[in-house]
């Protein structure tokens, strides 16, 4: 009778620097599976700086999985050469000496690969001693106290198409949804009911050509014509009309 062993994946994680998995040791011998982003994948990321990474092959819970994955040897990234200054003393003291040449030849940053990552880890015990070693221009660091928590080893390390990497679950369904929305949003501008509002704000705020014409009106001062009375007749005339009535 043939017995075979099913390995539960506890979860699909979307990586950050300084990510912590909530495992712990009840879960051993059990699959973790996290998704990376392209724009971490270079070794300007901080946690490839700060030499987060304890262990070689077995590492702790508390490495991170960008540098683990790349010192492991699942993984390459491309790796440029720091720029050295054939000025500084150290370096002439050792007879170091750079072509001008060279150095424009040299990039002077890191490019982003045009794929993301799908990683997959598998739950260890915990080890009593982590052993550092310098593997693939990271050297990772020794750790010989009680560790408190888990291990992990890397089981294996899949690419994926760029902008793949996306939380599952209900997480995952809210992400692709604002995409979507803001997608939408490019295209066919923004929903009814937001054009409304911005045409009630508009209105508020500036009034219509009607209303300031009316306004304009009602301010308007209307032209009295002024009629002045007629002169007063002269005393001859009031005797000449007298004169005229008798008869």
């Amino acid at each position: 009778m043939l017995l075979k062993r099913v390995y539960w994946l506890q979860g699909s994680y979307l990586y950050s620097p300084g990510l912590l998995l909530p495992i712990n040791e009840s879960q051993l011998n059990s699959l973790v599976e996290v998704v990376i982003p392209a724009r971490y994948l270079t070794y300007d990321n901080p946690q490839i700086k700060r030499k987060a990474v304890w262990g070689t092959d077995i590492y702790t819970d508390d490495s991170d999985i960008v540098p683990m994955i790349v010192h492991s040897g699942k993984y390459s990234m491309a790796f440029v050469e720091p720029d050295i200054d054939p000025r500084d003393p150290f370096f002439v003291a050792l007879g170091a000496e750079m072509d001008d040449e060279d150095k424009s030849k040299r990039p002077s940053k890191y490019e982003i690969p045009d794929h993301d990552l799908k990683v997959t880890l598998r739950v260890m015990p915990t080890l009593k001693r982590y052993t550092g070693t310098i593997r693939h221009y990271i050297a990772s660091r020794t750790w010989g106290g009680d560790h408190d928590g888990a291990s992990y080893w890397v089981e294996c390390v899949e690419k994926i198409d760029r902008g793949e990497a996306q939380p599952k679950g209900r997480q995952g369904i809210k992400a692709n949804m604002m995409k979507y929305a803001y997608e939408r949003y490019l295209t066919v501008g923004p929903p009814a009911s937001v054009k409304r509002r911005y045409m009630r704000e508009d209105a508020e705020e500036e009034p219509s050509l009607v209303s300031v014409v009316r306004r304009s009106k009602s301010k308007t001062k209307k032209k009295v014509k002024v009629v002045s009375p007629p002169p007063a007749p002269s005393a001859s005339r009031r005797r000449v009309r007298r004169a005229a009535a008798k008869v």
